[in-house]
């Protein structure tokens, strides 16, 4: 993380004044991590990551003269495998390599397109609100 911040205050000397970060999501509901023993320790991994990710974003907002958005790509993610008939899904277990609008998982680790939108939507929102 302190790399990271380093490479952020590196563009912002720069003159760099807008700032997005994104959490990161879990993939202990991907079809290629669902059942694996490692699960409890990549759900931990993440949270950590992403604590500390809010935690160093909020100093960097206090003492920065800067527009800056954290979006909570995990929650949002969670939401719709939570309620997937809210979103349109029909599968958020499965993968399919298709462009049929029901899977949320393209491959065993990957989202599909219209998750990307989901997210993108959800970053729109965030730098407008």
């Amino acid at each position: 993380m302190d790399s990271y911040f380093k490479a952020v205050e590196r563009v912002y000397t720069t003159g760099l004044r807008s700032f997005l970060f994104l959490t990161v999501p879990t993939r202990d509901r991907s079809p290629g991590s669902i059942g694996r023993p490692d699960t409890a320790n990549q759900i931990a991994q993440v949270r950590i990551f992403n604590t500390l990710l809010a935690q160093r974003v909020d100093a960097f907002r206090a003492t920065h003269d800067a527009s800056v958005v954290l979006f909570d790509t995990n929650e949002l993610m969670d939401e719709v495998l939570d309620h997937p008939d809210r979103f349109g899904f029909t599968n958020v277990t499965g993968a399919c390599k298709c462009s049929d609008p029901g899977y949320f998982w393209y491959d065993s680790g990957h989202i599909t397109e219209r998750v990307h939108w989901l997210v993108a939507d959800g970053v729109l929102n965030a730098l407008a609100g």
